[in-house]
């Protein structure tokens, strides 16, 4: 006979992680919880409303519990409900775990997939929709409302231990940190300031299979995760990341499979894995945008809707360039991705033969060959670097690094950044300086003139951007 002996993974509230080493990245949002907030500033936000704190109208009295949903619908049949089968039950605050972003599992050799910290720290966000106004009533101080909040979600993973002749079950959130951070909140009590007393939240939730492997588990979680982290605007491109790494998502897959090539980091994910080999750490990128979107699509795309873009080739290159300037000259640890993404498109506009742009004329050959092109990016940044000048009058507030080729809020475009500082700004030297002084003609003369705007490079470069910066492209070029 098949026993029904069984325990849910609980949490004292205190203790950060799971009870099971084989669940590394594993941590209880209660002990978070507990940990981040204190007393004095629950006590004091919840005085602030009135002599009861904040409202919470929620009433689960028709609903079942965890525990009732494992003893009425998990044991009731010889088999265990399938993974497509979903029960809504209530769940203890104690029993609820998430995957930690911030947590390397050294046996997935994965980051967390859920942001139970980050969400638990946006303690402004919570109060605030705490305080909104009740559309019914008016009044402002809303507090938990059960009509915002829903229902969270959660996978459950079911192990048989064999010295305690049981199963163990661990609920894994996988919607809801914002929620289960404005319910605590919400019902802070002074006599219990730990939260030891029941306290639910609403859930809809699945059963793993009982010979499930952890990657296995890992990856669903991380899958539903992910598709709720794809609705939420407040998800950020790290999250997303995270999450799609673990679910096995393809354009994830192939972004990390693109850095790890070219030995970079992005959000410690590379490097965890690293450390835990004993191996240097890698230099790391700021974003992943515009190479997060799979093979074949945006930068790694020859065209898009929003114009021509590098292609994979001169994507890789303008990342290997930005890899070997941060780490041999303006030794950054942080590669700010603007600045790869200046790179390949510049090696695409000026290292390529494009099609004429005026009727009647021969196509013009590419102005750099990949290597010139690499050779001035290199040039122009150890002679705008202290250690690497010889110019004894450059000054620290004078030195270029990767950083400057940040888009700023004025400034939306890479490629009229690049002008500003290849072009426009104080460092040495000039790009068509350069190109006049080091690129010899076809028939090894040196050159009298520097190439201008309407060069079928220059050409495809400039069309890259908005209209109504075209024009003061065009001028900058031509000064050079």
């Amino acid at each position: 006979m098949i026993t029904t002996d069984h325990r849910i993974a609980s949490s004292n509230g205190i203790k950060i992680t799971h009870e099971d080493e084989e669940f590394a990245s594993l941590v209880s949002n209660l002990s978070l919880f507990n940990e981040t907030y204190s007393e004095q500033e629950l006590h004091q936000w919840n005085a602030a409303v009135g002599p009861d704190g904040f409202l919470d109208d929620s009433d689960y009295s028709n609903q079942r519990t965890l525990e009732e949903i494992i003893k009425d619908e998990y044991f009731r049949n010889p088999e265990p409900p399938t993974p497509n089968i979903f029960f809504d039950c209530i769940v203890r605050i104690d029993l609820i775990w998430s995957s930690d972003s911030d947590t390397y599992d050294p046996k997935l050799k994965l980051m967390g997939c859920d942001r139970p910290r980050a969400q638990i720290l946006k303690k402004e966000s919570h109060l605030n929709d705490l305080r909104e106004v009740n559309p019914i009533t008016g009044k402002e101080n809303k507090g938990f409302s059960v009509a915002d909040c829903m229902k969270l979600a959660g996978q459950v993973r079911v192990q048989y231990k064999e010295d305690e002749g049981g199963y163990v079950f661990t609920l894994v959130k996988t919607e809801g940190n914002g929620r289960f951070v404005k319910k605590l909140i919400a019902n802070f009590d002074p006599a219990d300031p730990k939260y030891t007393r029941i306290l639910y939240l609403p859930f809809t939730i699945f059963f793993h299979p009982q010979d499930a492997s952890l990657e296995v588990m890992n990856k669903s979680e991380a899958g539903q995760h992910h598709v709720d982290a794809e609705k939420r605007m407040t998800q950020n491109e790290a999250q997303k990341f995270a999450s799609g790494i673990a679910m096995g998502n393809p354009t994830s897959v192939y972004c990390k499979k693109f850095l790890t090539e070219l030995e970079l980091d992005f959000k410690e994910h590379m490097n965890e894995e690293r450390k835990n080999f004993g191996e240097k750490p890698w230099p790391s990128i700021s974003s992943i945008s515009r190479i997060n979107l799979g093979e074949g699509k945006g930068m790694f795309s020859l065209h898009s809707k929003k114009g021509n873009q590098p292609g994979y080739d001169f994507t890789k290159l303008g990342f290997q360039t930005a890899r070997e300037i941060a780490k041999d000259i303006t030794e950054e640890d942080l590669i700010m991705s603007t600045s790869a993404q200046t790179f390949a498109s510049m090696y695409h506009s000026f290292c390529t033969d494009h099609h004429p742009t005026q009727v009647g004329r021969k196509a013009q050959k590419a102005l750099f060959t990949v290597e010139e092109l690499k050779e001035y990016f290199l040039t122009f940044f150890r002679k705008n670097n202290i250690k690497h000048s010889n110019d004894e009058d450059l000054l620290p507030e004078d030195e270029i690094k990767l950083k400057n080729l940040s888009l700023s809020g004025g400034i939306k475009s890479l490629e009229y950044l690049a002008i500003t500082v290849f072009w426009e700004g104080d460092g040495r030297p000039k790009i068509g300086r350069w190109w006049k002084r080091n690129v010899s003609t076809k028939d090894g003369q040196v050159r009298k003139n520097g190439f201008t705007s309407d060069h079928d490079c220059a050409v495809n470069f400039i069309s890259k951007t908005d209209k109504l910066l075209r024009e003061h492209m065009k001028t900058a070029i031509d000064k050079q």
